[in-house]
């Protein structure tokens, strides 16, 4: 699944609007929202309820997870009522699409040739 900072989720806006592509930032109830990636047990034990606050997910218009699916499960499992999001207006496949094309996507357990780390940056 595709991984996008949160400082670069401003950028990622402005690249899918030039694609035609509308957002809305909004909250969603997390029992409403569906992941398509594995869940990392040992991330969400890890996570504080202030991370998962501050940082919004991004949903296509499903509304199923482009990226954040931890975060998700953590409001799922804790049962928070709310979990802000940007949604975008388009069906998930095409989202996906864009997302991996976007230049500064990566992917979960890629490893960064530059510095031969992990990339840092949003679950």
């Amino acid at each position: 699944m595709p991984q996008i900072d949160q400082t670069d989720v401003p950028s990622f806006i402005d690249y899918m609007r030039g694609r035609g592509v509308v957002s809305i930032h909004t909250t969603f109830d997390p029992r409403r929202l569906r992941g398509r990636q594995r869940i990392d047990r040992s991330k969400i034990k890890a996570m504080h309820r202030e991370f998962v606050l501050e940082r919004p997910i991004l949903v296509s218009r499903e509304p199923l997870i482009i990226d954040g699916n931890h975060r998700w499960f953590y409001a799922d499992y804790h049962r928070l009522s709310r979990i802000e999001a940007w949604q975008f207006m388009c069906d998930f496949d095409t989202c996906l699409h864009l997302a991996f094309e976007f230049p500064k996507t990566y992917e979960y357990g890629v490893v960064d040739e530059r510095n031969g780390a992990p990339p840092s940056g949003g679950t």
